[in-house]
C-alpha cells in the first residue's frame, strides 16, 4: 500500500488547484488580469512549475526528471523523464501531466480571438485530438509509474497525475474499459494493452478515486469551451 500521504503531497495538490482556478475575468475586462490559456502540454508544463516556484515553499522544482529503470514488488518499470518534480527538505512528489483538446466551433455571431504580446489578435487553434483509448491507456501508464515510484522510494512522499482537458469526453464516456469518469475504487483491466506504438501492462497495485473539475479560465478565442482537470492522487 502507498504511504500516507504527506504534508509536502497536501501543498502541491492545493498549489495545483489554484493554480488552475486562478486569475478568473470577465470576457470584458479583456486582457487585464487574465492569463492565456494554454495551448500544448509543454506550455502547461512549464506554466505550472513557474508557479509553484513563485510560491517560494519548496527547495527545487525539476522538469523532465530521470528516473532510472527500478524493480518494485515484482514490477519493473522503465526508466523515464517525470514532467514534474517538488523537493522540499529532501522529500519528493512527482507530477505527471496530460494535456488533451479537442477544436470545439465558434457560436453563431462570435469573433474568435486571442491575446498575444499584450495584444488583441487571431485565435490560437486547439488541436483536435481523436485517438482516445491510447491517451486512456497512457494515463493510467502514468497512473501506475508514479505509484510505484511512491511505492519503491522512502523519500517520494505521494505523487500525482493531473489531467486538463476540453474535451468531455474524458469526464463523461463510460463505455471505455479504461475510463476516467468520476469515481472511487477506479483503475483500468489488468493485462497488457497497447498504448500507441507499444504494448504495456498497466494494473495498478490499488485502485484509485477521480474527480473532475472546472478550470477557472477560459480562451478568449473561444469561451465556451471550458476547460476541466482531474488531479489523481497517489
Amino acid at each position: 500500500m502507498a504511504k500516507k500521504t504527506s504534508p509536502l503531497h497536501t501543498q502541491v495538490v492545493q498549489d495545483i488547484h489554484d493554480f488552475l482556478l486562478r486569475d478568473v475575468q470577465p470576457l470584458t475586462n479583456g486582457a487585464k488580469g487574465w492569463h492565456r490559456p494554454f495551448y500544448s502540454e509543454a506550455e502547461l508544463q512549464h506554466g505550472l512549475a513557474e508557479y509553484l516556484k513563485q510560491q517560494g515553499r519548496y527547495s527545487n522544482i525539476y522538469l523532465e526528471y530521470s528516473v532510472p529503470e527500478f524493480t518494485c514488488k515484482g514490477v519493473t518499470i522503465k526508466k523515464a523523464k517525470v514532467d514534474i518534480v517538488v523537493e522540499k527538505d529532501g522529500e519528493y512528489v512527482p507530477i505527471e501531466l496530460k494535456f488533451k483538446t479537442k477544436e470545439p466551433k465558434p457560436a453563431n455571431g462570435f469573433k474568435p480571438h486571442d491575446y498575444t504580446f499584450g495584444e488583441k489578435s487571431l485565435p490560437m487553434i486547439f488541436k483536435d485530438e481523436v485517438a482516445h483509448t491510447d491517451s486512456l491507456r497512457d494515463f493510467w501508464r502514468d497512473v501506475k509509474r508514479v505509484m510505484y515510484m511512491d511505492l519503491n522510494y522512502p523519500n517520494v512522499k505521494g505523487a500525482i497525475v493531473l489531467m486538463l482537458t476540453n474535451a468531455p469526453y474524458y469526464w463523461t464516456n463510460t463505455n471505455s474499459l479504461y475510463n476516467i469518469v468520476p469515481g472511487v475504487n477506479k483503475q483500468p483491466p489488468a493485462g497488457e494493452v497497447q498504448v500507441f506504438s507499444s504494448m504495456v501492462n498497466i494494473s495498478l497495485p490499488k485502485p484509485v478515486a477521480i474527480d473532475w473539475f472546472d478550470a477557472g479560465f477560459l480562451p478568449l478565442s473561444l469561451p465556451q469551451s471550458q476547460f476541466r482537470y482531474c488531479i489523481v492522487e497517489v
